[in-house]
């Protein structure tokens, strides 16, 4: 787990379980996407300030903010409000093929949420705005946690680790 002077990065707070009273679909697959048209009205994209936010900041704080830098920061919002939901849900980190296979130093990929509905497991991608039983096409699973930090990605050292899993995937590690 990454070391973070922040609390738990989906820690479910007053204000969290605030916005879940408002949810009214008493179905769980229509309430996911209640939660994801909610997340559409309510958090703009924006990458004005993206290197000092990426990935160093809660939950709660990206929905306060009314701001997403990307699919990691959707994740997390959608994951927190599935949790105060009670649904078991994982923050899953996938990498790209087509960078794993190259030797770009950006790393791509994306983040969709793991919940799991009557006992089914559904990939959730609040960015998309699907729920599928398949895992996002030409991606790689990474890693699977509570939320970022809990698999040991940050701000800092996401690039270190993302390559580290590149090269153990091209050798086949």
């Amino acid at each position: 787990m990454v070391e973070n002077p922040l609390r738990d990065q989906t820690q479910i707070t007053p204000y969290i379980q605030q916005i879940t009273d408002t949810f009214t679909s008493k179905n769980p697959l229509p309430l996911m996407f209640e939660i994801i048209s909610y997340l559409d009205r309510n958090l703009l994209y924006q990458q004005d300030n993206k290197t000092e936010v990426f990935r160093n900041r809660t939950a709660e704080q990206i929905l306060k903010d009314g701001y997403a830098t990307g699919c990691s920061d959707r994740a997390l919002a959608f994951l927190v409000l599935v949790r105060a939901l009670e649904f078991t849900a994982d923050y899953a980190e996938f990498l790209d093929m087509k960078w794993l296979n190259s030797n770009d130093d950006q790393p791509t990929g994306h983040v969709v949420a793991n919940v799991t509905i009557q006992g089914a497991t559904y990939f959730v991608d609040p960015i998309r705005g699907t729920i599928s039983r398949k895992t996002p096409s030409r991606m790689v699973l990474y890693n699977m946690g509570k939320d970022s930090w809990d698999i040991g990605i940050s701000k800092e050292n996401y690039k270190e680790q993302f390559h580290t899993f590149r090269e153990k995937y091209k050798t086949g590690l």
